[in-house]
């Protein structure tokens, strides 16, 4: 076979979250059998391909690159009047290429493939006779978290805003369930990466059952044999002029540990409640928080989460790690009291299982399918008085707060990227 893999994820802010993980994943672990038998066409866009191949694992791929068109906003010279028209003029052509051609690809860079992967469940998808496309699902929080995302016309009055403005967010809303819902008809298979996220697609976006395969996700297994006592990490600090790095030492005193974005559904303010309200009874702990957003409380991008962090009254003991390496977060989760996630909602959940794999003890909100995934290896909290009250037992377990049961290693093992790319290409 001759199959095309659309990898402008991660040339692009995905990247860095599940999608451009699994892009990642898939290919660094096809099986070599795959790789000697079939053909592989990876589109990119023009800009830093040679970045994006590095972080690819193609040693023994026959394959070729083939370049993607960028696609610019319609952007017309309107009066000042009119300039609104372009948001909805460029929404308009957003639905007709969904129900045409991926605009990006030109027809003769398809005509030879046999077998099309999409790792954006919204991108448009080419479209030839005969060939095959197959669309990993993720998860529809947008539409499905709609106070905290995509704002029905309703709530978008109840913020304040006009009713112009209320009208264009709720057709925005409206857009994006119509555009899942065209590639989810258009696709030849579809994989979801929980059973969660398949009952949410046959919900909202009327997807035949027997059209979704579930595939769970994967992680990476642990890249050192021994982690060092002791690590240089950063901090980022507040000063005049901005926030600059200062190294850390965290083995000073304990630390609990999130890792991860900043999106709304992660209830950051749960989780600096429930540091507080350790902090107000005496407990001596950091709370370090790791992720790209993580370079200070005023590089997050939530207001809200942003004045809560300011105003606590132990921000000196709260550490932005900022972005972490593979080696810094083995050492964090190796060394931390617990692993908080206070997340009401999750496709999969891949930073759970990364804890677990380190024998972390994990405390999150039981939702989505943080259940499906963490089953009773984890504990459930909640609010932010639960999330505390677990981090004080651990804190004063005698025996110390690691997992050391070895089922739980033992379920961990299941989850490989391996298994994952191996089940996806089966389905091809």
């Amino acid at each position: 076979m001759k199959i095309g893999l659309d990898l402008s994820v991660i040339q692009t802010p995905h990247r860095m979250r599940g999608i451009g993980a699994t892009a990642i994943n898939f290919v660094k672990h096809l099986p070599a059998e795959a790789k000697k038998e079939h053909t592989f066409v990876l589109f990119f866009y023009d800009y830093a391909q040679t970045e994006a191949l590095a972080i690819l694992n193609i040693e023994g791929m026959d394959y070729e690159i083939r370049a993607l068109q960028k696609q610019e906003r319609i952007n017309l010279n309107f009066p000042s009047k009119l300039k609104k028209l372009n948001g909805p003029l460029n929404s308009i052509r957003s639905l007709i290429n969904q129900r045409k051609s991926d605009p990006r690809i030109s027809r003769h860079d398809i005509d030879d493939l046999d077998v099309y992967i999409q790792f954006d469940q919204i991108q448009a998808l080419p479209k030839k006779h005969g060939l095959k496309t197959l669309v990993i699902l993720y998860d529809l929080i947008p539409f499905i978290m709609e106070s905290d995302y995509l704002w029905n016309y309703k709530t978008a009055r109840q913020h304040g805003d006009s009713r112009k403005s209320s009208v264009r967010k709720a057709l925005l809303r409206k857009q994006y369930i119509a555009e899942v819902k065209a590639v989810c008809k258009q696709a030849s298979t579809l994989v979801a990466i929980s059973n969660h996220t398949k009952q949410d697609f046959i919900k909202y976006a009327d997807v035949n059952p027997d059209k979704i395969k579930v595939v769970h996700l994967g992680i990476e297994t642990r890249q050192s044999k021994a982690i060092p006592s002791t690590i240089a990490i950063d901090q980022y600090v507040e000063n005049s002029w901005g926030y600059i790095t200062r190294p850390i030492d965290l083995t000073e005193k304990p630390f609990i540990l999130f890792v991860g974005g900043a999106d709304p559904r992660r209830r950051l303010v749960d989780l600096v409640a429930a540091y507080n309200n350790l902090k107000a009874q005496g407990s001596d702990i950091r709370l370090v928080l790791a992720g790209d957003t993580m370079k200070g409380s005023k590089a997050i991008p939530i207001p809200k989460v942003q004045k809560y962090i300011a105003n606590s009254a132990y921000l000196d003991d709260i550490v932005f790690a900022g972005f972490v390496s593979d080696e810094q977060r083995e050492w964090l989760y190796k060394h931390t009291v617990a692993f908080v996630y206070p997340s009401v909602y999750e496709g999969f959940g891949l930073p759970i299982l990364e804890a677990m794999q380190y024998g972390t003890p994990v405390v999150t909100y039981r939702n989505s399918s943080i259940e499906e995934i963490g089953r009773n290896y984890v504990t459930y909290a909640d609010g932010f008085l639960a999330i505390a009250s677990e981090v004080k037992n651990l804190l004063s377990a005698s025996s110390g707060s690691r997992v050391t049961d070895k089922s739980v290693e033992d379920y961990v093992k299941k989850f490989s990227w391996n298994k994952t790319a191996e089940d996806i290409f089966a389905l091809l």
